[in-house]
């Protein structure tokens, strides 16, 4: 008796530790795959650009121009900023300051006066270092967030406000049916919402009632502006009072009349269609009716071609508890759950008090954050063109990735504070050099050459301590 107990003691012991060792050597091979997958990053450098005209209603002596720019945004940092050769308006001054809400920052341009009538260009051009983010370690299922269990900076981004209206009745039910089909999964629930955005997008957008008692969809001005050019001019008197802003966008020599117009708030958007304003109130919307925080962003996205122009784009980000922010894109060609940070560059976070000043319907400016706006309400944008792409990618460590971060974070907040500024002779001339250094370590980066790329990183920053 006492042997068998010993031998099944002995057997129940060499079974405890044959699975701890299987377990710990399990452990291991699941760490070794996490370390192997975090031991490298791809560093992106994605270049942008905004060419606008800009048009005086009536002679104005002097204004200025509010513009988004690039931000310091989880793996994303500017590198360098400029006013590009195309700028034809009398630029007295420039400087970037913060905007309303951090992190966001806008550059503010001082205009000398403009006739009535006349035009002028504005080029705005950037290089963004973007640490690549591809979401592959998102988990498959993530439970539905409580709300009071969210870290508290993200419970702001729960609020119903004027294009977000996610205690309407109509969306409330939407958002519940979508949640049902998803059984209750974060992940799979998010991919519902998105790509209901964007399928009811290319359903009711070409229908469309956009606009006013009987509603004129904004493909009908470029259809009758295509047919009869000569009548543009008549046609855009007529319709002017009812759209937020005209977008001429040149394309290899073929003006493309763009409309973005009102009426693109999360409601609106449900039933007409909307824009990629509308598409992204409406996925705000229905991922805040079942309690997901989720934050809107105005983004410059990549058009993978350098002679494709766009206009600024709209996006999401929800929040995933024990994971963090995931980004999202309803586009209406297709839509992508999630989306990597490498396939645009962010402009502006939208925060729940800029969406309510945005209004919605045929109020305000019709559920738009703008991304733009002047001092002077006699001056107007005529055309925009919008490019981004992806420079070059170079894979590195992820410490050295960190370290390139954190390098360029400190270079950026030295290089936006003195730029547009007069810093006398001497410090004048060392900001020039640190930026000939960066632009040679951008130029470096392109040819695939880190170490080049990095050495004029550290001399620019050496340049700009000595101012």
């Amino acid at each position: 008796m006492l042997k068998t107990k010993f031998i099944i003691s002995l057997f129940t012991i060499f079974l405890i530790l044959g699975y701890n060792l299987n377990v710990s050597a399990f452990v291991d091979q699941i760490n070794c795959q996490s370390l192997e997958n975090d031991l490298e990053k791809d560093l992106n450098i994605l270049y942008g650009q905004h060419i606008f005209t800009i048009y005086a209603i009536e002679t104005v002596s002097c204004f200025n121009l509010y513009h988004v720019i690039p931000l310091i945004y989880e793996d994303q940092v500017p590198l360098f900023l400029r006013l590009g050769e195309e700028t034809t308006a009398n630029i007295v001054s420039y400087k970037i300051e913060d905007d309303t809400n951090e992190p966001n920052k806008i550059i503010n341009l001082t205009i000398g006066q403009m006739n009535k009538g006349h035009k002028a260009k504005i080029h705005i051009e950037y290089w963004v270092l973007i640490r690549n983010k591809d979401f592959k370690d998102l988990p498959e299922y993530s439970d539905m967030p409580k709300k009071e269990d969210l870290p508290l900076d993200t419970k702001i981004f729960l609020d119903s406000t004027e294009p977000v209206q996610s205690e309407n009745i109509f969306i409330k039910i939407k958002a519940k049916k979508l949640l049902r089909d998803a059984d209750n999964n974060l992940i799979k629930y998010s991919e519902n919402v998105v790509k209901f955005s964007h399928l009811n997008r290319r359903i009711r957008s070409p229908l469309g009632f956009e606009l006013g008692f009987l509603l004129i969809s904004s493909s009908l001005p470029n259809i009758l502006y295509r047919l009869n050019p000569e009548k543009y001019s008549y046609l855009d008197k007529l319709l002017f009072n009812l759209y937020f802003i005209s977008q001429d966008i040149e394309l290899e020599n073929l003006n493309i009349v763009i409309r973005q117009g009102m009426l693109n708030d999360a409601l609106s958007a449900y039933f007409f269609g909307g824009h990629c304003v509308g598409a992204s109130n409406l996925v705000a919307a229905l991922l805040r009716a079942n309690e997901v925080p989720t934050k809107q962003l105005i983004v410059n996205s990549d058009k993978k071609s350098k002679t494709t122009a766009a206009v600024i784009h709209y996006i999401c980000e929800y929040y995933c508890p024990d994971y963090g922010w995931v980004r999202t894109d309803s586009r209406f060609f297709n839509y992508i759950v999630p989306i990597s940070y490498n396939e645009s560059i962010v402009l502006k976070v939208i925060y729940p008090e800029e969406e309510d000043l945005a209004g919605s319907g045929m109020k305000g400016k019709g559920g738009m954050v703008p991304f733009y706006w002047f001092s002077d309400d006699n001056m107007s944008i005529g055309g925009i063109i919008e490019r981004c792409w992806n420079e070059k990618i170079i894979t590195v460590n992820k410490n050295i990735s960190n370290n390139v971060l954190e390098l360029t974070r400190d270079i950026w907040e030295l290089f936006s504070n003195y730029l547009g500024k007069d810093l006398g002779y001497e410090k004048n001339k060392n900001f020039e050099n640190a930026t000939e250094f960066l632009q040679e370590a951008i130029k470096f980066f392109k040819e695939s050459d880190f170490d080049g790329f990095f050495s004029n990183l550290n001399s620019t920053y050496n340049e700009l301590l000595k101012i």
